[in-house]
């Protein structure tokens, strides 16, 4: 009998893990518990971070770059993907928030918030910078002086997509060095570019009017295909590591997973944001 009950806990555990690396993990972020993970295909957490926001993970899934608020202001930290090792690698009096590593793992685009105008009437604005991820060689790819968010490098490293506010919200794209800029969707925000390279997943509300909706677009800016209708504010899309799915936030709370090709979310955690993919190890 104990050896039945020991070949079947050890199916039911095989099973587990092939159900794991079929469905992968997705890292987010709670407020007051930091970060965690959660398994897409058994939703079991686990806490990564007692502090931190918006996590996004290397492709190789050994590290995890994310910000967080430690000294008055946000800055960039990386630690491995367990929650060990945590290191900032931003310094600047500014707010740095929003990390994307690069396909390759060596350099890191995020936000850096700047503030112009008067005390009374200030106006705020913020540039998309890339530094290598041990916090040498920062370089700022734009200096538009307007609201620029969300960067997400293309798969094969040479373009990074972005949220640009000026003149109302749109999804635009640069080379790596942050020439030759061009805007791929007159209205939406918060892109990420799928693992083969021929898709940007967005939010917009050009169909609704009111809240922003989840879609799918050509690389080229050409068609596009709209995923949720569900009446609540999506953002915060993300590809996972197979293309086959699309991890995304609601604006009023919760992690959510959808099809590539549409379908109805399936509900991961009703208390969480910015999720991120590991690959199925």
């Amino acid at each position: 009998m104990r050896g039945i009950r020991a070949a079947v806990a050890a199916a039911m555990l095989a099973a587990g893990l092939r159900a794991e690396a079929q469905d992968g993990v997705v890292v987010f972020a709670r407020a007051f518990d930091g970060i965690l993970s959660v398994g897409a295909g058994d939703g079991n957490e686990r806490s990564l971070s007692k502090f931190g926001e918006q996590p996004d993970t290397s492709r190789d899934g050994k590290r995890i770059a994310f910000q967080a608020m430690r000294d008055g202001n946000y800055e960039i930290f990386v630690m491995d993907s367990d929650g060990s090792n945590a290191t900032r690698i931003t310094t600047s009096p500014a707010g740095e928030v929003s990390p994307a590593w690069s396909p390759d793992g060596r350099r890191i685009a995020f936000v850096r918030i700047t503030q112009s105008g008067t005390e009374t009437d200030p106006v705020m604005a913020s540039d998309i910078c890339v530094i290598d991820a041990d916090g040498s060689n920062l370089k700022v790819l734009t200096g538009n002086k307007t609201d620029e968010w969300s960067p997400c490098w293309s798969p094969d490293g040479s373009k990074i997509a972005f949220n640009s506010r000026e003149g109302g919200s749109k999804v635009c794209v640069m080379d790596a060095d942050g020439s030759n800029v061009r805007i791929l969707a007159e209205a939406g925000s918060d892109p990420a570019w799928s693992p083969d390279g021929k898709e940007v997943a967005f939010t917009s509300t050009r169909d609704d009017g009111h809240f922003n909706d989840l879609y799918v677009m050509k690389a080229d800016g050409g068609e596009a295909r709209r995923l949720t209708t569900t009446g609540e504010e999506e953002c915060e899309p993300c590809w996972s590591p197979d293309g086959k799915s699309i991890a995304f936030s609601r604006l009023s709370g919760g992690v959510f997973v959808i099809g590539a090709d549409g379908g109805d979310p399936k509900c991961l955690t009703r208390d969480g944001s910015s999720p991120a993919w590991l690959p199925a190890r």
